[in-house]
């Protein structure tokens, strides 16, 4: 249960932090830049440092592996990255922030595959929507430092619809928790009514 519980609140970080950076970018493309890169870095930085602490906590209590650890380490790298070359980062926007999207595309398709393992629901569309953003965060690296603009605006669109992406699954995953619970909640009833019937 703690693993879904994860799942949910990074999903919801990730969501809310990708809306609000593609926002950004769908704003001011260019015009203040270094301060949308480091803004962005910021909020990579915390989602990273959130899973560092996670993974800490899992570790701690349970004594095995999480992919948090992986995840939080290559998110702060970025994160401070962005952060401490905010000038560099404009030339280096399409393999930057195409990395940060290629890493939450992998995130949305860990996050459908875990469903289908735990909850034996079908979620093709969700593997595909994740494997769309996966390749058009690698499309962005091919995007000439020239053309920033254009790289920001579609970096803004890209961010925008995996927070979208996101937020389907986070709901259609609330619904699959609330379903289950209750099942368990009559399966758990029915076991206490059998003994105190005996």
């Amino acid at each position: 249960m703690k693993t879904l519980k994860k799942i949910k609140l990074d999903m919801w970080i990730n969501a809310i932090m990708t809306v609000l950076i593609g926002v950004l970018f769908i704003i001011k493309p260019y015009d203040s830049f270094k301060v949308i890169a480091v803004i962005a870095g910021i909020m990579i930085l915390c989602s990273g440092i959130f899973d560092l602490f996670y993974d800490l906590k899992i570790r701690l209590n349970t004594y095995f592996m999480q992919g948090s650890l992986f995840e939080g380490i290559l998110k702060c790298i970025l994160g401070i990255f962005i952060i401490t070359h905010a000038g560099i980062t404009i030339v280096l926007f399409s393999y930057v922030f195409s990395i940060f999207i290629i890493i939450n595309g992998v995130i949305c398709m860990e996050t459908a595959v875990c469903m289908k393992d735990i909850f034996h629901v079908r979620c093709t569309s969700y593997v595909i929507l994740s494997c769309i953003i996966i390749l058009a965060g690698i499309s962005m690296m091919f995007f000439s430092p020239d053309t920033v603009s254009a790289a920001a605006l579609m970096a803004g669109i890209i961010f925008i619809l995996n927070g979208i992406i996101d937020i389907i699954i986070l709901y259609r995953l609330s619904k699959i928790g609330k379903k289950y619970a209750l099942e368990m909640k009559d399966v758990f009833d029915e076991v206490n009514g059998n003994i105190i019937d005996e």
